[in-house]
């Protein structure tokens, strides 16, 4: 509760920076400044996945760079453990996903504004619950936005 994960570097990694376990505390974070390549994948809790940046509650993610993420760049949000998460500023580059957010039954507030991102390989920005994907590409022109989001000025390049 109350952390700080900034300006760091962090290369060829199975996962980069979570911050998790809402249900028990974990909540409350700045995440910026940092520069995460190359994600590669890792198993924890029977979940396979690579992902460079997670955050379930209270926390705000700005101006990262990410790049090369195997399943996701940013992921806000885990199910109905989802509250009150921004992620702008970020610069999101040749992930399989760049932008996840929960849009689970009960999960909270998510804002995903004014990011940049390029040569993503599947959906610019999908809302998710759990492990499912729920959305169609939420940055896409006319795209409709479940009620727990705000999307807003993200720039996607092919």
């Amino acid at each position: 509760e109350g952390a700080v994960v900034s300006n760091n570097i962090l290369n060829d990694v199975a996962f980069g920076i979570s911050v998790t376990n809402f249900d028990v505390g974990g909540r409350m974070a700045l995440v910026t400044g940092n520069v995460i390549r190359r994600v590669t994948g890792g198993t924890a809790d029977g979940v396979t996945a690579g992902g460079a940046i997670h955050a379930e509650a209270d926390t705000l993610v700005a101006n990262n760079v990410i790049e090369d993420a195997k399943d996701f760049g940013i992921s806000l949000g885990w199910g109905d453990k989802t509250r009150n998460l921004s992620a702008e500023g970020n610069l999101l580059r040749n992930c399989n996903r760049s932008i996840t957010a929960s849009v689970t039954q009960g999960a909270g507030s998510i804002q995903i504004v004014n990011n940049v991102i390029a040569s993503h390989k599947g959906p610019a920005i999908v809302g998710m619950d759990y492990l499912e994907v729920e959305t169609e590409d939420l940055a896409a022109t006319g795209a409709k936005i479940p009620a727990n989001l705000a999307v807003n000025g993200n720039m996607v390049t092919p």
